[in-house]
């Protein structure tokens, strides 16, 4: 799983380019036989210098859609359909942790407004 330029690239690999949100794209050459979790943890660890807006926190932050579909961790390129033999684009979306998640286990607490006028029959 390295960064080559195109035309050193071989026909045992697959070029990817991640496309995020904002418009900025990078690619980068990986082998069929990588996961996509392996694919995020080298983008997690090699982040892109261009990429200055949303840095994730973490490879689980990360999340990679193809074909309109997120794409499991589990999976290697080579299952998930992206063609081996010209280069592919998919969608890069970063979550970024919200407030609201740390403070989750109030909104079930016993001090939570309860509705007075519903009736469950």
């Amino acid at each position: 799983m390295t960064e080559q330029e195109p035309s050193t690239t071989n026909h045992d690999s697959v070029r990817i380019t991640f496309l995020l949100l904002s418009g900025k794209r990078h690619s980068l050459t990986f082998q069929p036989s990588n996961t996509i979790g392996e694919v995020k943890q080298y983008l997690f660890d090699n982040w892109p210098s261009e990429w200055t807006e949303g840095q994730p926190t973490s490879p689980a932050s990360l999340k990679i859609v193809h074909l309109g579909r997120f794409l499991e961790n589990s999976s290697t390129i080579a299952s998930t359909k992206i063609n081996t033999q010209q280069e592919n684009i998919v969608h890069l979306t970063i979550k970024i942790p919200s407030q609201t998640d740390s403070n989750d286990t109030n909104k079930h607490s016993d001090n939570a407004p309860k509705c007075r006028v519903c009736l469950i029959l």
